[in-house]
């Protein structure tokens, strides 16, 4: 489980390279629940999962890291035959299961890269607009991306998550 770059981790540990890599050797990972995770990447071999869950969850309101690019992502992994869904939150934005925010914050001091396709090539991730190395300096990174906490999205995440849990580690 991981929250915004943490959900990158949960999400992309899904991959079967990435787990062979870096994975633990002594006993499996049985579940994958991002929250809020970046999915504008292609990666080489994003669709080679593990055969352990994924369940990614998002605010629809998401403008530091937009859901439509991890509906897009959790879509093409289950077409693929992968166990993965997405549970989107109306009116929820980034962080919104933090309690820390209740108010909406907008810091004009904090990058997104939001609007930057990378692509992996090589070993590099490259901006796919350009070709070039990735680089937070890009043109296509921004300022001042939003997050608020949602008591409803919260709460309705909490107790899938729970659910979830429960069901996997039923009888084990």
């Amino acid at each position: 489980m991981g929250f915004s770059r943490g959900g990158n981790a949960a999400l992309y540990s899904a991959m079967t390279r990435f787990q062979k890599s870096f994975g633990p050797t002594k006993a499996r990972i049985v579940a994958h629940l991002p929250f809020y995770p970046a999915c504008n990447f292609q990666l080489v071999g994003e669709l080679e999962v593990a055969e352990a869950p994924i369940r990614e969850f998002h605010g629809a309101d998401d403008d530091w890291t937009p859901a439509a690019t991890c509906r897009s992502y959790i879509g093409r992994l289950a077409a693929a035959g992968n166990d993965a869904t997405m549970t989107e939150y109306k009116g929820a934005r980034h962080n919104f299961d933090s309690p820390k925010n209740p108010a909406l914050w907008i810091d004009s001091d904090v990058q997104t890269s939001r609007n930057c396709m990378r692509r992996e090539e090589d070993g590099k991730l490259l901006n796919a607009a350009t070709g070039r190395p990735f680089s937070y300096s890009d043109a296509c990174v921004e300022y001042g991306p939003s997050s608020q906490y949602n008591d409803a999205a919260a709460t309705a995440a909490q107790a899938a998550v729970k659910a979830f849990l429960a069901e996997v580690f039923a009888g084990k």
